[in-house]
């Protein structure tokens, strides 16, 4: 809150989106507040956030060794699974988180791992 507000980002609470409107493209969303009154607002994308329960079936479906307790691929502080050819990150590798920061985070540390893979 207090960053949006810091950089001038107008902040709607206790609102729904109602509608996203575009072709190609997102243009603007129609978002409704509990008063129920709507308000359309030009813009170019949509984030969604909140409390994701990770989507690991691909991962448990697989040969990957996956924590017991959350279902999600283990992997070590690079993102590396248990087979090292492959690796993981965001929120496929947390338990349900309330803030994408955290997902965001880690996807840059491991695609810096993933490219000194590469790079050998």
């Amino acid at each position: 809150y207090y960053a949006a507000s810091f950089f001038g980002v107008p902040l709607r609470r206790k609102t729904r989106i109602v509608e996203i409107i575009g072709g190609n493209r997102v243009e603007s969303v129609i978002i409704a507040g509990g008063n129920g009154k709507e308000e359309k607002i030009p813009c170019d994308g949509v984030l969604f956030t909140g409390l994701f329960t990770p989507e690991s079936s691909l991962a448990r479906m697989s040969h990957l060794a996956l924590d017991p307790d959350t279902g999600c691929p283990l992997v070590d502080n690079n993102g590396r699974c248990s087979d090292p050819v492959y690796f993981a990150a965001g929120n496929v590798i947390f338990q349900p988180v309330k803030v994408a920061g955290k997902c965001w985070q880690s996807g840059i540390r491991i695609a810096r791992a993933i490219v000194d893979d590469l790079s050998g």
